[in-house]
């Protein structure tokens, strides 16, 4: 009763940091994104009247021909027009316009809401992972052979994982953030939102069924396919996916194959 208690505030926090902290903060970078856009546009519009207002006065007194006349970017050649941005569209690598590129700027601090809930998800699968079996160690040592079956994980010892989580994310997790980010398919704001979502989503609901799921899996298999559907099948990196999906079958028998050598070594040497 008291765990989902504190799930439930912790959600609750979490919420309004987003609300008080977050939002503000996107609903100033909308604003300053519209302005400039907006100067940008005035600029433009003036510059063309003065413009116009300029060539009215120095007119020439004979009509110029055809071929003195400026070429406007309508009837520029093909070779030298500009793409203008059509929208975003689904399975393929378009120019978004400016409406969907300030969007996508408001999921920027969104991303912090979204590290929350991952966090979150992570200390409640992963890191119970790894602190079970050490605290079954713990319990055998002080209590006895069958002292951890009902026994809670001490909360310091919960502390101290959490402690060598944030360690080894200051330390090697940049590597793995490269990958993830650059690597394997090109992602913003906008997928980067709906890829830390979909992966806290999947890990809280297995830690509610009690499955032992890996945050690292949920995190790929959401880049891979976010970013499929986003920007097409093409524009993912399908070579580095396959060598994910191999780091992830040669872990197995080296994990195994470790610690059954640990096991001969103490019954048998």
């Amino acid at each position: 009763g008291y765990k989902l208690i504190i799930a439930a505030v912790s959600f609750v926090v979490m919420l309004l940091a987003a609300q008080f902290l977050v939002m503000p903060t996107v609903r100033k970078q909308v604003s300053e994104m519209r302005s400039e856009a907006n100067s940008q546009n005035s600029g433009a519009s003036s510059s063309t009247g003065t413009g116009s207002m300029d060539l009215a006065q120095d007119a020439p007194s004979e009509p110029p021909s055809r071929s003195d006349l400026p070429v406007s970017n309508e009837q520029k050649p093909p070779d030298e027009e500009v793409p203008t941005p059509k929208g975003m569209a689904l399975f393929s690598l378009t120019v978004p316009t400016q409406e969907q590129l300030m969007a996508r700027k408001t999921f920027q601090m969104l991303l912090i809401y979204t590290a929350f809930l991952e966090s979150f998800a992570h200390g409640s699968n992963d890191t119970a992972n790894a602190t079970g079996p050490f605290t079954a160690i713990w319990s055998t040592y002080h209590d006895g052979r069958y002292a951890c079956a009902g026994e809670y994980t001490p909360w310091y010892i919960m502390a101290i994982a959490g402690a060598f989580v944030a360690l080894g994310v200051n330390v090697f997790g940049y590597r793995v953030i490269k990958t993830m980010g650059e690597r394997i398919t090109q992602v913003d704001y906008h997928l980067a939102f709906c890829t830390e979502f979909a992966s806290a989503f999947a890990v809280i609901t297995g830690t509610m069924t009690n499955m032992p799921i890996s945050t690292t899996h949920c995190q790929v298999g959401a880049v891979v396919f976010i970013g499929a559907v986003a920007s097409g099948f093409r524009n993912v990196s399908w070579p580095m996916f396959g060598q994910i999906a191999l780091s992830w079958a040669v872990t197995l028998p080296i994990s195994g194959g470790v610690a059954a050598l640990m096991i001969f070594f103490r019954f048998f040497i």
